[in-house]
């Protein structure tokens, strides 16, 4: 992702219960020396961007609008919105069609959701259904992500699965030209080890 002239990256919060966006661009200052930040990794399709607790219980009305406006006035000029999972990923693409020029998107499944290929039935019809979400997509699509590995989440996906999906899905990058959007917690080298023996699909980005 090329940031405009003058773009400074940060990390400010853009969540309005408490969730931190990862990375941040803005487009329109409102004068000359202010700031302009892409927020590079917006979980926005969470719950809690709705007044919702992952509990399920209503914190607050809906104020997802007035976030945004809230993150335009300070700077934050597009939004990239994190894909973890299939689901995710389509309704990252709704949202990010309903605000044209500022949140784009990433494809891919979170290593803590990697078990959705073999529940699907059909792995391989599973990385096709994201290829096509990509393909399809092309304009607001900027990354293949979040994609990688994740030890601290064993339970939720065994360490075998995790790998095995995360080098499927480095073919995506290859077939697509896009850049990656990477996760690696307390993995050791065995993150650099996965990215070495799969080089070859390491061909841009």
């Amino acid at each position: 992702i090329v940031p405009a002239p003058q773009t400074v990256y940060s990390h400010p919060s853009v969540g309005s219960v408490g969730r931190a966006g990862r990375g941040v661009t803005r487009l329109h200052a409102t004068t000359p020396t202010q700031p302009r930040f892409i927020d590079i990794a917006a979980n926005l399709t969470d719950c809690v961007f709705r007044g919702v607790s992952w509990k399920g219980k209503t914190m607050h009305e809906d104020d997802f609008e007035l976030m945004v406006q809230r993150f335009q006035t300070v700077g934050v000029e597009q939004v990239i919105v994190s894909g973890t999972s299939y689901d995710v990923c389509v309704r990252a693409l709704e949202l990010t069609r309903q605000y044209p020029g500022v949140f784009y998107t990433t494809i891919g499944v979170h290593p803590a959701h990697s078990l959705e290929f073999d529940e699907s039935g059909d792995p391989q019809g599973h990385l096709d259904k994201l290829r096509k979400l990509i393909t399809e997509n092309r304009d607001v699509v900027v990354a293949i992500g979040e994609i990688g590995i994740d030890y601290a989440e064993l339970e939720e996906c065994p360490k075998d699965v995790q790998v095995k999906y995360f080098e499927e899905q480095l073919v995506l990058a290859k077939e697509t030209g896009l850049p990656m959007f990477l996760h690696s917690r307390e993995v050791g080298l065995d993150f650099v080890e996965i990215l070495e023996r799969n080089r070859d699909k390491l061909t841009t980005g």
